[in-house]
């Protein structure tokens, strides 16, 4: 457990990434919540001696299924940004199967067919503010680990819970990333004043951070648009695994889901380059006349 000035605090031993507790006088809110019934017991048994009060709500920074699978066990409000729940009505082939394996990593059985269970209490676009006295606590849309990341700003403590979009000592998930406005994102994020960065995974840290995520998100761009426009086909992107894998350390029992991971979401960034390139190539020249 860190605590971060007098509110903050995150628990940053859980497989799954932090989650975190901001607390105000009679009152708090929870910032993701963990998918491993164990470590949700765990956290709910640390949150008995944390909150001097009730749980206003509980955000939840994106629609990624390791986010969504511990809202099954709490009833607290839920907050999250509005493409979640458009996420999830329209959830296409490639979710369900990530949702399948996370699923099936904590529990026994079949996935529900359904995702109602996890649509959000309230769900904002843009960004929603809330004042508790003298406290401020913004939610920022920031898109890019997927469609509905969200980051928590406070800014009176110059601290920001980073979710997904930044993480520290493991390897991004891009499985669901769109990873242009991910780095739009960062460098938008850059400009606040922040001293604090609390990564989805990793040890809370400085906004050295950004350009930590900003070099290796630009790193697997530049790797998977040269790969493209070599002329190589999406199945031959796999062959771009062992350049990325060194970058971060992983257990050598995890090297199989690792490049699995990676496997999946360089095909995804492989798909995003290619609509970039050919709506690029497709756009009327400066000149052109109709």
């Amino acid at each position: 457990m860190v605590k971060i000035g007098e509110r903050v605090f995150v628990e940053t031993g859980f497989r799954e990434g932090n989650v975190g507790l901001i607390k105000f006088r009679d009152e708090a809110i929870l910032v993701d919540f963990p998918p491993s019934p164990e470590e949700a017991e765990r956290w709910l048994r640390e949150l008995e001696d944390l909150s001097p009060g009730p749980f206003r709500y509980l955000v939840v920074t994106d629609c990624h299924p390791l986010r969504l699978l511990g809202l099954q066990k709490i009833s607290i409000p839920a907050v999250a940004h509005y493409n979640l729940r458009e996420e999830l009505i329209g959830a296409k082939s490639y979710f369900r199967l990530i949702f399948r394996e996370c699923y099936q990593k904590y529990y026994d059985g079949e996935p529900p067919e359904s995702f109602e269970a996890f649509f959000p209490t309230l769900s904002f676009k843009g960004s929603a503010t809330f004042h508790r006295g003298k406290d401020t606590v913004k939610l920022l849309a920031a898109e890019g680990p997927t469609p509905a990341s969200v980051v928590v700003y406070l800014p009176g403590d110059k601290t920001l819970f980073a979710g997904a979009l930044v993480v520290r000592g493991v390897h991004p998930d891009l499985r669901l990333a769109v990873s242009a406005r991910w780095i739009r994102n960062l460098k938008r994020l850059k400009s606040l004043p922040i001293e604090v960065v609390i990564p989805g995974q990793g040890e809370p840290c400085g906004p050295e951070a950004f350009d930590e995520m900003i070099n290796y998100l630009s790193a697997v761009r530049s790797a998977v648009k040269e790969f493209y426009q070599a002329g190589k086909g999406r199945t031959d992107i796999f062959r771009l695994v062992n350049n990325f894998l060194p970058l971060w350390p992983y257990p050598p029992e995890q090297e199989e889901e690792i490049r699995n991971i990676l496997r999946i979401g360089l095909a995804r960034i492989y798909d995003e380059i290619r609509a970039e390139e050919t709506r690029s190539s497709s756009a009327p020249s400066a000149g052109a006349s109709g």
